[in-house]
């Protein structure tokens, strides 16, 4: 990577802190899937009466409930393992796309500037992919690191012992995260070339 590319990189992602409108929708976002949305899984299924059949027939279907956790560990394991995965993908999608949209839609007015630098087409392209995935990784790698504490501070004070993440937690950071956010700025960028506002292109 060239300077002049982590320079365009740079750039873009102090465009994003700058502008609070987007700044707001990649935190609050992130803030309700991490950390609001799983709270309330965990306290809703806790605090419901153990005579409720269906969520004790889910239970029993898990390989944690066969291994002897108590019912609260078994609810704490189906939370993070079972159903906070295909939430958490909504994150780095919507990061990178608000990201993408800002980048590319939101050069517009200053793509003469940005043509003058030494920088080539491709390697303008390039840095602006990357400012988008990277700020979307980076999203990403803080919702998890948020998300597993709050649920592990919960399983503490409600069970007194700690959860262990899936290794599914590894392919969805590692592959399926890095993916789901190129798909979105593919998807963005190429809805971007008929957009003329930021919000446009991430509608």
């Amino acid at each position: 990577m060239s300077a002049g590319q982590l320079a365009v990189i740079i750039k873009d992602v102090r465009g994003i802190t700058s502008n609070k409108q987007v700044l707001t929708v990649m935190l609050v976002v992130p803030l309700v899937l991490t950390i609001i949305v799983p709270s309330a899984f965990v306290l809703t299924a806790v605090l419901a009466p153990e005579t409720v059949s269906e969520l004790q027939t889910l239970l029993d279907m898990l390989p944690a409930a066969a291994a002897g956790l108590s019912r609260q560990q078994a609810i704490f394991g189906l939370v993070l393992n079972n159903i906070m995965p295909a939430f958490f993908l909504l994150i780095p999608i919507m990061a990178s796309s608000v990201m993408a949209a800002s980048s590319f839609v939101g050069e517009k007015g200053s793509l003469e500037t940005l043509l003058y630098s030494p920088l080539s087409l491709r390697q303008l392209f390039r840095a602006k992919i990357l400012a988008g995935f990277s700020v979307g990784m980076m999203v990403s790698c803080i919702s998890f690191a948020a998300m597993l504490l709050v649920l592990e501070l919960e399983a503490f004070f409600l069970t007194g012992e700690l959860i262990v993440p899936g290794a599914g937690w590894l392919a969805v950071m590692l592959l399926a995260s890095p993916a789901m956010s190129l798909i979105a700025i593919a998807v963005t960028v190429r809805g971007s070339a008929r957009a003329q506002t930021v919000e446009e292109a991430q509608q």
